[in-house]
């Protein structure tokens, strides 16, 4: 059968990036970052801490990983799938809108549950289903953004006729979704003036924008961003353990997930302890937004730097650079809470690092 590339016509195609497509397409990822700080970093205390829904800590973490490790399941598939799907609207595109509400509800279900939690029992055992629920929620929002966002980012770089074209779309992408994430940082302070003071006040008002953005962008992207038409070739498709087998044989990639992999593990650290953090050791859970703000703000400042430098020096070269910023600014990040500390438990730095990567088209 016909292997379906798209970047066999890219070269001959002239460019068509205007600012307006891309916005059109960076902007869904706004929405996707409301909620995507809350995933990180409410979600733990709004199901175990006693103003949440006062489950155990421990199980509720253990749930959240089992959750997230379906991915190792559905990402192969929805890549494969969406690779080979053929319609008149293109093959990412679908995915898109069937993954999009999928998310959403899952999304909404996870913060704003319809029902008390209580102990049951079940052949013999007795339980909070609250942990079940999680479960299944997690699992659902996760599979949505599954089967949503790994096309919207293939899509993304088949728009892109050139390596540096390429740069310049995620760079965008990149930047909506750090404003994304600013808007989600600073939302708990802005309801603070409102009354509402709990992590649960704070994932609904968020939960709603995501809603409705999503749904407005998402029809915009869909409309004003083409998906440009696949080249075939004569080569067989591979299946999908080929394809694992292409990917295992291609060190420099497995290079790049390692790096990835140990690169992305002590911010993910970080960033699910710093809510408690604020809280519990700076007793000051309300004002969490805007020990977030540095973070923020750094990333959207760093994004210019970083997709100049990539161009440069290459994207290679540019992640290196900014690994290298971070590991040098996290040896002066304090060990011991007792010492002084700056604004934002979590270091800016870091945000250099993430807006670094994704801006250098390797995040």
């Amino acid at each position: 059968m016909a292997e379906a590339t798209a970047a066999a016509g890219a070269a001959g195609r002239a460019s068509t990036l205007s600012p307006y497509r891309l916005m059109s397409y960076s902007a869904p990822s706004a929405p996707l970052a409301l909620v995507g700080l809350p995933m990180a970093v409410y979600l733990p205390p709004l199901y175990a801490d006693s103003d949440g829904f006062g489950l155990e800590l421990a199980l509720v973490g253990t749930i959240i990983m089992l959750s997230r490790l379906t991915d190792v399941v559905t990402d192969p598939i929805i890549g494969y799938m969406s690779d080979r799907l053929r319609t008149r609207w293109g093959r990412r595109k679908p995915f898109v809108l069937i993954g999009t509400p999928i998310y959403i509800v899952g999304i909404y279900l996870l913060f704003v549950p319809p029902w008390e939690f209580s102990e049951v029992t079940l052949l013999g055992f007795t339980f909070n289903w609250g942990y079940a629920y999680l479960l299944a929620m997690v699992a659902l929002a996760y599979l949505g953004s599954t089967i949503k966002e790994l096309p919207y980012y293939a899509w993304g770089a088949e728009l892109g006729r050139t390596y540096n074209e390429r740069t310049l779309i995620f760079s965008w992408r990149e930047g909506f979704g750090v404003g994304g994430s600013l808007i989600s940082a600073f939302t708990p302070a802005i309801i603070l003036f409102f009354g509402y003071t709990k992590p649960a006040d704070a994932v609904y008002f968020l939960s709603l924008g995501m809603a409705a953005l999503m749904f407005v962008f998402v029809t915009n992207a869909m409309i004003a961003v083409p998906e440009y038409p696949v080249q075939e070739t004569a080569k067989r498709r591979a299946s999908i353990r080929e394809g694992l087998k292409y990917v295992r044989g291609n060190r420099p990639y497995m290079m790049l997930i390692v790096i990835f992999l140990f690169s992305t593990l002590g911010a993910a650290m970080t960033n699910s302890l710093s809510f408690y953090f604020v809280k519990h050791v700076l007793l000051a859970g309300e004002l969490y937004g805007l020990y977030l703000a540095p973070y923020f703000l750094s990333q959207i400042a760093a994004v210019p730097f970083w997709f100049w430098l990539s161009r440069k020096v290459g994207k290679h070269r540019a992640t290196m650079w900014a690994i290298f910023w971070y590991s040098l600014w996290s040896c002066f990040i304090p060990a011991d809470p007792k010492h002084p500390i700056g604004l934002s438990p979590v270091p800016s730095p870091g945000a250099k690092r993430q807006s670094g990567m994704a801006s250098c088209g390797l995040k």
